[in-house]
């Protein structure tokens, strides 16, 4: 993961040239959407349907240490089982620095215009290129596309002794689902703890 989100950085600046403008905002959305969807476990159609108005930015404190939050609902007509949620996740910065570079702060989040969404096909051709690019061992044979970021979410805070039940709460999904999914994980985290 943090090979991927090097290698994003570095394949959205490649197009900071102002000539490149308009593909350096969309390379920086997908990089965006790579932080964003590996910090809050979100699906792809949700979080291509996230408006700014569904985030609120929180300040906490841990450890004697600020940290920015980003409180995110998830409107039940975005979601696969149609039902609401709120969710917390790290990285509230993104959402900020993401705001600051494409100049709008109402509308969806992962637009260039604030209302028409990126496609799947535009997400995807960025996304295997980044992969590509990152050399990421055997990304050939594993099969990674967006969604495998959801997985990595729910895998680390698995693996971080998060409740099963916190964790199906946060993704909108439920224990059982976890639990079938990722048994492995929870074995692995129950044996290390």
């Amino acid at each position: 993961y943090k090979q991927l989100c090097i290698t994003a950085k570095n394949y959205a600046n490649e197009c900071s040239d102002s000539d490149k403008q308009d593909e350096y905002v969309i390379r920086t959305l997908i990089r965006y959407f790579i932080l964003i969807a590996g910090s809050s476990g979100m699906r792809v159609g949700e979080l291509l349907q996230l408006e700014w108005n569904d985030v609120q930015l929180e300040t906490v404190t841990s450890k004697g240490k600020e940290h920015t939050l980003a409180k995110i609902a998830v409107r039940a007509e975005t979601s696969k089982v149609r039902k609401s949620r709120v969710l917390y996740c790290k990285g509230g910065e993104h959402f900020e620095r993401l705001q600051k570079i494409l100049k709008h702060d109402n509308g969806l989040i992962f637009s260039t215009d604030s209302i028409t969404k990126i496609t799947k096909r535009k997400l995807l051709y960025h996304f295997h290129k980044i992969i590509e690019l990152a050399n990421i061992k055997n990304s050939s044979t594993r099969t990674l596309v967006p969604y495998s970021l959801r997985h990595f979410a729910i895998t680390q805070r698995i693996m971080s002794n998060v409740s099963l039940q916190a964790v199906a709460s946060m993704c909108g999904t439920s224990v059982v689902q976890i639990e079938r999914t990722y048994w492995h994980v929870n074995n692995e985290a129950r044996l290390t703890s």
